[in-house]
């Protein structure tokens, strides 16, 4: 799948991306998970923006904090320096001159962040309380305009019978984890576990790198399909010419409901199981003019926001508008096209990149074009990602 520019992607979490190793009495760190990911990706996808950062020992909610006080681009930095989670984290910024999220833009500059974390909290904290540092982090990243993808937690066969409240933790942690779709299930690996039944082999680091590249390329890369048929039931987004990251996500069919939301009808993509679940649907204005419009998102049962979307549309019609759409993540005018008529299917593309055929588009040059479509937003950001990051918890920030 070609994309405007390089996929940029993160890793971050515990001994399973940067574990230390003895050589000649000292104590080396290698991230055999991050180089592995990093070359499967490129060889998948070819150029790639990719960093990672692994705390051997760390805990989720030692993580959590750190997001919230800094970008992932910058947690990279002070892995790549060797700081331990423990070391005091306003301390680590200062000395590495980072300068703090409350004087810097919260746009993390990424498009996708692998989570590997949770294990080393089975052992004194509820499943409660991990899910619940896990969920933070999430959506902590995702209000930045990130996809989250959360590895299962894992505990030996050995430690599941030293340690049963910790085996009932774990299990009812990946209970709930692998309810969602970008969960990425990596019990399978227990054959790679070496003596000290805490860490992998390389080879096991390498496997494991080359799954998460993987499910990576399987979640967000795949070439958007189409149901070549004409129905009106059926609504086709695509985003014309140059595609972008957030456009192939919401590219496909879309399937109309038989239920309303907010008196409107609403639509849900036809997607793999591996795939975002991605609702077209409308929102009205029962919490605030700015709310109010056509979105691309995410949908719950109730009314709770839990995600920021991906595309929203001011128009207030009885059906989702053609053109007009707004990126969240950025403010900017986006190409989407909603039609009853199927695109037509082009041919299933490789999914490794051409370097020649990269273009880096500007969304903002859209802005003049005439049309029903064309908002100026003069730079400003879309209202759910304003109000919506207004809304969220402090903590969460």
């Amino acid at each position: 799948m070609r994309f405007a520019r390089p996929l940029r992607v993160a890793l971050i979490g515990d001994s399973w991306v940067t574990d230390l190793y003895q050589s000649d009495g000292k104590r080396v760190r290698k991230s055999h998970t991050a180089w592995a990911m990093e070359a499967a990706l490129r060889q998948r996808l070819g150029q790639v923006d990719f960093v990672f950062a692994g705390f051997p020992g760390t805990r989720a909610n030692a993580l959590l904090t750190l997001c919230s006080l800094c970008r992932l681009r910058d947690v990279a930095k002070l892995a790549k320096k060797g700081y331990s989670w423990k070391y005091d984290q306003r301390s680590a910024l200062r000395e590495q001159k980072i300068r703090p999220l409350s004087e810097e833009s919260r746009d993390e500059e990424l498009d996708v962040v692998v989570i590997c974390l949770g294990s080393n909290d089975l052992y004194d904290q509820n499943a409660s309380q991990i899910l619940g540092h896990l969920t933070k982090l999430h959506r902590l990243l995702e209000f930045r305009g990130v996809e989250v993808c959360q590895c299962s937690v894992y505990l030996h066969d050995s430690e599941r019978q030293a340690w049963p409240e910790a085996d009932q933790t774990c299990q009812m942690v990946n209970h709930e984890l692998l309810k969602a779709s970008s969960c990425i299930n990596i019990i399978h690996l227990d054959s790679f576990l070496q003596g000290d039944e805490h860490h992998l082999s390389d080879s096991g680091y390498r496997l494991l790198g080359q799954e998460l590249a993987k499910n990576v390329e399987e979640r967000f890369c795949s070439q958007a399909l189409f149901t070549q048929q004409r129905c009106q039931y059926l609504l086709h987004v695509e985003e014309p010419e140059c595609q972008s990251f957030v456009g192939n996500l919401l590219a496909g069919t879309y399937v109309k409901q038989w239920h309303e939301h907010h008196r409107r009808p609403i639509y849900w993509k036809e997607a793999a199981p591996s795939q975002p679940r991605v609702c077209l649907f409308f929102w009205d204005d029962r919490n605030g003019s700015s709310w109010k419009g056509w979105w691309l998102g995410r949908l719950n049962d109730s009314d709770s926001v839990d995600h920021p979307g991906w595309a929203y549309s001011p128009c207030d019609t009885a059906e989702p508008p053609q053109s007009g759409w707004i990126e969240v993540r950025s403010g900017q005018p986006s190409r989407l096209c909603i039609s009853v008529d199927p695109p037509q299917q082009k041919p299933a593309e490789s999914t490794r990149f051409n370097q020649s055929h990269f273009a880096f588009t500007s969304f903002a040059s859209n802005s003049s074009s005439s049309g029903s479509g064309a908002w100026d937003w003069g730079g400003a950001r879309s209202p759910m990602k304003r109000t919506r990051m207004e809304d969220m918890p402090q903590h969460w920030r």
